[in-house]
């Protein structure tokens, strides 16, 4: 149904606010009650609260799921296909459509595993702006409002010219806007007020942070709301698939789209496991970074 699969991206993406949104806000909230980022009691605290507020949602898309999750909807016709080992490969050869979401979800999903991480955030707010604490929460805000509006446009993109022309769109342009981000970045100087971010008091807010809100704003929604959206497309390959070699192997195509992504990841995470736990982010001095 080329009208109801593209609302998944806002179903899954509610649900991920309501988890990742709501530990990242109480996060820098409760460590200073807590002793820090690096104390063991904030730990305490918040890896049970994420495991409870993980647990609940899954319990919920279960039950979400269990009116259509019976075996009688399996395959086509009642019949549920059996596939081997070199079928993985036949679909790979020629199955091109997923071929190219598997490698567009990837990159979608690693840039944006690399820009919302914490050591990411860190360098950039602590090291770099000496603010992290003034910053981080502010600029959670402003990427989530900007959300917003983009969550409904390309929801209306998809369910009139399809998923695919939305998810171009409007990957375009967060990476126009991150553009614009990167050439503030490369504009900053250490000590200069002019060319440094300034939320709070809202007086002292420049035109540098003016402009850094609004290219970071915009890229955020824009490539928030499309970051779930190849995953109902893993869908439309399946039913070419089914189209193209009557199998109905949703499970496989679903297996093939997280091969690469789940390959890309472990190199991404070691690097980052790696540096957070030999340097504190927040305590770098920014000659680091030159």
């Amino acid at each position: 149904d080329p009208d109801q699969r593209p609302l998944f991206t806002i179903f899954n993406t509610v649900a991920s606010l309501i988890g990742m949104g709501l530990v990242q806000f109480l996060a820098p909230i409760l460590q200073k009650s807590l002793g820090g980022y690096n104390s063991p009691r904030f730990f305490d605290v918040m890896v049970p609260l994420a495991i409870v507020i993980s647990f609940i949602l899954t319990v919920l898309a279960v039950i979400g799921i269990a009116e259509k999750d019976r075996p009688e909807y399996f395959g086509l016709g009642g019949t549920q296909e059996k596939v081997a080992l070199k079928d993985y490969a036949e679909i790979l050869k020629n199955n091109t459509e997923l071929l190219r979401l598997m490698i567009a979800g990837a990159g979608c999903k690693l840039a944006f595993s690399i820009a919302t991480n914490m050591t990411v955030l860190c360098m950039l707010y602590g090291s770099m702006m000496q603010n992290y604490d003034g910053l981080y929460l502010p600029m959670m805000v402003v990427g989530y409002v900007f959300s917003v509006p983009f969550f409904l446009l390309t929801v209306r993109t998809s369910q009139k010219l399809g998923q695919k022309a939305s998810l171009v769109r409007y990957t375009k342009v967060a990476l126009v806007m991150y553009v614009g981000v990167l050439a503030l970045l490369v504009m900053w100087k250490q000590g200069v007020p002019a060319v440094n971010l300034s939320v709070l008091p809202l007086g002292s807010i420049n035109l540098y942070t003016v402009l850094f809100v609004l290219f970071f704003g915009i890229g955020y929604g824009a490539y928030y709301s499309t970051a779930d959206m190849p995953i109902p497309m893993v869908a439309d390959c399946a039913d070419y698939e089914t189209y193209r070699s009557g199998k109905f192997i949703p499970g496989i195509m679903g297996t093939l789209f997280s091969l690469v992504f789940s390959s890309l990841k472990p190199s991404w995470q070691a690097r980052k496991t790696s540096f957070s736990a030999t340097t504190s982010p927040l305590l770098l001095p920014t000659s680091t970074l030159l």
